[in-house]
């Protein structure tokens, strides 16, 4: 896949081109239900797969200075790494121009957290952010293994959002966490959430991997102020379809 083709496989699910986000990104995958109401798609190994949405996924980390998850992701998600793929490595140094990798940041409380997780081990910058308590714990397991530790009296999503940017100046933030930790975001004034790439699988999906509801795309119209066209792709495991939605 050459630099080109990245570029045309952007246009083809977006649009347009794509720059570094300045703001807070968030990217999901969702199913849709018969009421055409949305709901988060959980990742199982018998989930449905879809290249393009694996693409957009890591697009979305590519143009990111850092990339946000949860310590709850990690268990659920025990190979789940922020590497990026060479040619999206390639297109964020040339077109971006951002030659510093991605920070991988966890927001966790600390429970049963696997501080040799593939995704700490393979990130060049590993922080976590998490109570007084859980550093106190984990300072000196977390020195052996150069993860950085951030304490907070009260660790929030929107607090390690606010952290990034005020301490390690990250003018993009890429989201990769669950409902219960991003879907709260949508809901603050002055708005939190500036972009969302949104993957939406159209075939039938079985309770077991459908997670917590998503915002209608009414709200979802409601909150951003424009969207790209809607591109429908038919892969292997049946129809998918992508949207860009964008504050300003």
């Amino acid at each position: 896949m050459s630099r080109s083709t990245v570029e045309n496989r952007i246009l083809a699910l977006f649009g347009s081109r794509l720059t570094s986000p300045s703001g807070v990104l968030h990217v999901v995958a969702v199913c849709k239900d018969r009421d055409n109401s949305l709901s988060v798609l959980r990742i199982r190994p018998d989930s449905p797969k879809s290249e393009n949405d694996f693409f957009s996924l890591n697009l979305a980390r590519a143009r990111a200075d850092a990339i946000v998850t949860t310590g709850r992701i990690l268990r659920e998600e025990p190979d789940v790494q922020h590497s990026l793929q060479p040619l999206l490595g390639d297109w964020r140094r040339e077109t971006l121009l951002k030659t510093a990798a991605p920070i991988s940041a966890v927001l966790t409380s600390g429970r049963d957290l696997d501080l040799d997780h593939p995704l700490l081990a393979s990130s060049p910058s590993p922080l976590i952010f998490t109570s007084l308590e859980a550093t106190t714990r984990l300072s000196e397991a977390a020195t052996r293994r150069e993860i950085e530790l951030v304490a907070s009296d009260a660790p929030t999503l929107l607090g390690l959002i606010d952290f990034l940017r005020s301490q390690r100046r990250a003018r993009s933030i890429s989201l990769e966490a669950g409902p219960s930790s991003v879907l709260p975001l949508y809901a603050q004034r002055p708005g939190v959430i500036d972009e969302l790439m949104l993957s939406t699988y159209h075939g039938e999906v079985p309770e077991t991997l459908r997670g917590a509801p998503f915002l209608s795309l009414r709200e979802l119209e409601a909150v951003f102020a424009a969207h790209s066209q809607e591109r429908s792709l038919e892969e292997a495991s049946g129809r998918w379809s992508f949207r860009r939605y964008v504050r300003a």
